[in-house]
């Protein structure tokens, strides 16, 4: 079967399931790369007399679906999507980014509730093969140090937090919240008008772990071109 690419809205990745293996880094990503793309985000979310059916672009997640294997030796389980599990090979950075604002929204806007009670919608999923609870952590609004990746999943929700409350440019950091939220978590058919966030969806149909890893060197190294 060959490859496939698409585009995703950020609802449509809502309910899935994603497996980001061991030949990955953890996550990483600096405060510089989050408020650029918090900045990114808002900028879309507020600009006046969009198109109709206008969109935001992330860039590409390279993904391949997970075996039984995989998922029986990561003990991979979810009440979502029928336990289907995606393997990130590349993006998992601006997933999981996007992920832990999505948990910091719904815990600033309906506190003490969850995506699903509000929007009859569940919260995708990101675990780590060298971490073995992340996916909960990410929800755990606590600090930690434990793991260098808890460490930094818990800077970045501090920096989202500061990026709404001081930013010069937010001059009403509750309405900014709602702004991004419905480009993040409303179809394109409810925002025909004021436009969604959408990612490219590259997905691999290769078998084997080995090619997994191939094609994430290959990425890397610039010689699968993704546009």
């Amino acid at each position: 079967m060959d490859n496939s690419i698409g585009l995703f809205s950020i609802s449509e990745l809502l309910g899935k399931n994603f497996f980001i293996p061991s030949y990955q880094r953890g996550y990483r990503w600096s405060e510089v790369q989050i408020k650029d793309l918090l900045n990114d985000i808002y900028s879309f979310a507020i600009k006046p007399n969009k198109a109709e059916k206008e969109f935001y672009c992330l860039q590409p997640i390279v993904i391949k679906k997970c075996t039984d294997e995989t998922k029986v030796n990561n003990e991979l389980k979810s009440d979502f999507d029928d336990n289907q599990w995606y393997e990130v090979i590349d993006g998992q950075q601006r997933l999981t980014t996007i992920r832990i604002l999505l948990s910091y929204l719904v815990n600033e806007l309906y506190p003490g509730k969850t995506l699903y009670e509000k929007h009859r919608k569940h919260l995708y999923k990101v675990e780590y093969e060298t971490r073995k609870g992340c996916a909960d952590f990410i929800d755990d609004f606590t600090e930690s140090d434990d793991t260098i990746d808890f460490y930094f999943i818990s800077e970045a929700r501090k920096i989202i937090h500061e990026w709404f409350e001081t930013s010069a440019h937010i001059k009403d950091p509750q309405k900014a919240k709602e702004k991004i939220r419905n480009t993040l978590i409303y179809s394109k058919e409810d925002q025909d008008q004021e436009g969604v966030v959408q990612i490219i969806w590259y997905e691999i149909y290769d078998e084997g772990k080995s090619s997994s890893i191939d094609t994430f060197i290959r990425i890397n190294l610039g010689k699968i071109p993704l546009m």
